[in-house]
């Protein structure tokens, strides 16, 4: 629809909604102004005001007047890959090179379509099973493997051997390139892969790839603060994993909607659903337990239980087995929570074991990012000789992680003033602002304004 399409149907939809109430010139009245107000408001060719919208319904007593705007504009036969680029951030990156690179390739296999012929086609589910998990020990060593894996399957596609199976194994394995772009931060280069990736999942024509699309585009919705559009899609998911069917993956979808509305900060509503979700996992099931005991603690730390918040930390916690990712976040979140218990020395020894499983698993400006917040408490409880040793530490993380100048510069003016024992609040809170300036390291900024300044 054109913007004037919309406008019109929206006219169209709040003048029903108010004459099923009485009359355009009962709401006129009601709002304190002429009779004739609303009816020359829907004769204006530019529409109205929404907040002429909103109080016309209002004042007619007609509830929730914002659900007007769902009514009329949000059908189901909306394009969610539209939904997710709306959501997009405008970060002003560069766009990460392999993207730019396989984005015209993708935008010609879903021209091309599925070929007739029904080829057989290997699995290569396993493989990319195994590289998501491998993304939370190992991001760097994951990513290289995964575009190997992606450029291989795309030169097989391209010889014209192109059959449905191809397009949803294809379809798995760019859902996990953008779960990687997206936990680094790069929001932008995710919205834009799995826009790419939604033509392609329409030609798999699969429930349970679909389903996985909604599943990814969910946690990324969340990410851009977009927590209703979230939750829609996280139900869309739960519903297509019931055709398939997956009882594993329709369990998922339950924890993964308690963390939309965690996220959304509906903790009563998340906190009612784990209760009754926790206990339908199976022993088996423990990528699922992990995340509801994490999602648990984290509602019980924000309503104030902290204690309870350990305790279900402690449940997760011996659920992570090699999962470096994740038992760097347990930790650090347990830190956090014995900051909360005024437990400082165990905090201060949580925040040092987490630490370095974080620079396993984090990239230098993350990384950094979360180094200040250990320095923050070290510098307030005065211990000197530990700051000295963390910012070492960091400066060696960031070498080997290949932190760029910028970075490298941060963190030596970090060691110097613990060194000269010049610290103070002022400097400390100017480091944090060099550091959010870097955040993503490496990526050259593209917006005008950073060019002018290097100039």
């Amino acid at each position: 629809m054109s913007a004037e399409e919309d406008a019109q149907r929206v006219m169209r939809i709040h003048r029903m909604r108010l004459q099923k109430r009485g009359s355009l010139a009962e709401s006129g009245r009601r709002l304190g102004r002429r009779p004739k107000i609303v009816a020359d408001w829907n004769r204006n060719k530019r529409g109205m005001r929404a907040m002429d919208l909103l109080q016309t319904q209002e004042a007619m007593g007609i509830r929730l007047p914002a659900e007007l705007f769902h009514e009329a504009l949000f059908t189901l036969d909306t394009d969610p890959a539209e939904v997710l680029e709306y959501a997009r951030e405008f970060q002003g990156l560069e766009v990460d090179p392999f993207l730019a690179h396989i984005k015209p390739r993708l935008e010609a296999l879903a021209s091309a379509g599925p070929s007739k012929d029904a080829e057989p086609w290997p699995s290569r589910e396993e493989e990319v099973r195994k590289l998501d998990l491998l993304r939370r020990r190992e991001r760097a060593v994951a990513r290289k493997q995964l575009e190997i894996l992606i450029s291989t399957e795309l030169e097989l596609m391209e010889q014209g051997t192109r059959p449905r199976r191809a397009f949803g194994e294809l379809c798995g394995e760019l859902g996990v390139l953008a779960a990687i772009y997206r936990l680094a931060g790069r929001l932008d280069d995710a919205v834009d892969l799995l826009v790419q990736v939604r033509p392609l999942v329409v030609l798999a024509a699969d429930f349970r790839v679909e389903a996985q699309w909604y599943q990814k585009s969910a946690y990324l919705l969340v990410d851009l603060g977009r927590y209703p559009r979230a939750d829609e899609f996280i139900l869309r998911a739960q519903d297509l994993f019931a055709v398939v069917p997956s009882k594993s993956d329709q369990l998922r979808t339950l924890v993964d909607r308690a963390y939309v509305l965690t996220r959304a900060g509906q903790h009563e509503a998340s906190l009612a659903r784990l209760k009754v979700v926790i206990p339908l996992l199976p022993a088996v099931e423990i990528e699922n337990r992990l995340a509801a005991h994490q999602i648990f603690a984290d509602n019980l730390r924000f309503l104030g239980d902290v204690e309870g918040a350990c305790h279900q930390l402690d449940h997760a916690i011996k659920l992570v087995g090699d999962d470096l990712l994740a038992r760097a976040a347990c930790l650090w979140s347990r830190a956090k929570l014995l900051v909360d218990l005024k437990l400082i020395p165990k905090a201060l020894a949580t925040f040092a074991e987490a630490l370095p499983l974080q620079a396993r698993v984090r990239s230098a400006g993350e990384l950094a990012e979360l180094a200040m917040e250990y320095a923050s408490l070290l510098k307030k409880e005065g211990c000197r000789p530990e700051l000295r040793q963390l910012a070492a530490d960091l400066a060696g993380w960031i070498e080997c992680l290949r932190g760029n100048s910028r970075l490298r510069d941060v963190v030596d003016d970090f060691q110097a003033l613990i060194e000269f024992d010049e610290l103070d609040e002022v400097k400390f809170r100017q480091l944090l602002v060099r550091l959010q300036a870097e955040k993503f390291d490496g990526l050259r900024l593209a917006k005008k304004t950073s060019r002018s300044q290097k100039a």
